[in-house]
């Protein structure tokens, strides 16, 4: 809605003042008319600025969309919907994760583009794991392969860091980008 009141104001101002040498003093200026009266100069550039901004509008939207995955990237990331950096909780407490510009997908559905599930590394010494490395199935480490969003954690009592890590199909990191670190306390 926006865009078509911005569109139907500037198709508004479709008469612009031509100087001697019939160049458009508006934006943009490769609009030439070539006709000798008044009126058909008027009807002239009317018709042309609606190919011009159309093409305008077209080049526009195609920067607009070349500069997304750029923009995309820089917005790429999981995130801690709960607890919260720096929280108290008490044991068993329950975790949720999100990521954005990723969708979640269980392993087992095998390669699926832009997608992959989360883990969480427990008082682990990094707070990521390098993309392409595969996160281990061991103590400290939970997959949650099914494509959950959301668990629950039992630690002990005490100061603990939980780092989250989107991984693939095969469990293998995605890296920095798509990891994130939270320090808590159980009590």
């Amino acid at each position: 809605m926006k865009t078509t009141t911005q569109l139907s104001s500037v198709s508004h101002v479709s008469y612009a003042k031509i100087n001697n040498s019939r160049q458009c003093k508006a934006r943009p200026k490769l609009f030439v008319v070539n006709n000798s009266s008044e009126e058909s100069q008027k009807v002239e550039f009317g018709r042309r600025s609606a190919v011009g901004l159309s093409v305008s509008l077209l080049v526009g939207c195609q920067s607009a969309l070349s500069a997304a995955p750029a923009q995309a990237r820089d917005k790429i990331g999981t995130y801690w919907i709960y607890p919260a950096n720096g929280a108290t909780v008490s044991s068993p407490f329950e975790v949720k994760m999100g990521v954005k510009t990723l969708e979640v997908s269980p392993a087992s559905a095998g390669f699926v583009e832009n997608s992959g599930h989360h883990h969480i590394m427990i008082d682990q010494p990094t707070n990521f794991y390098e993309k392409g490395k595969p996160i281990p199935f061991e103590s400290g480490f939970i997959h949650y392969g099914k494509a959950q969003t959301s668990g629950t954690i039992e630690l002990p009592p005490g100061k603990h860091k939980l780092t989250l890590q989107f991984a693939n199909y095969r469990h293998e990191s995605f890296g920095k980008n798509l990891a994130s670190t939270i320090n808590i306390t159980v009590k």
